[in-house]
């Protein structure tokens, strides 16, 4: 199957779009990193919330949720920081 240049564009354009997060020279708007980061945080803080709730038959599962939302936490703080946006680290240190 070949490809044409109008995929390889597209492609080319999706990698683009995809690696934004990494890298550091593209700007993220602030408000769109701030939605994110607590929609990821909110969600996997809901999971192990009912995680613990509930009983659940692997034990492993627990510790892994919470892990989890600590990290997603940590990361988007560290991004946030980053981004010196100093009023929005306060908000997600509320939540």
């Amino acid at each position: 199957m070949k490809h044409s240049k109008q995929s390889f564009i597209w492609n080319t354009n999706l990698m683009r779009i995809i690696n934004i997060n990494i890298a550091s020279h593209v700007a993220i708007p602030k408000f769109v990193m701030a939605i994110i980061s607590i929609i990821f945080i909110m969600v996997i803080y809901t999971m192990s919330i009912k995680a613990i709730g509930m009983n659940v038959k692997s034990k492993l599962v627990k510790p892994i949720l919470i892990f989890a939302n600590q990290l997603i936490a940590a990361v988007t703080m560290m991004k946030t920081v980053a981004m010196k946006w100093y009023p929005m680290v306060t908000i997600m240190t509320i939540l």
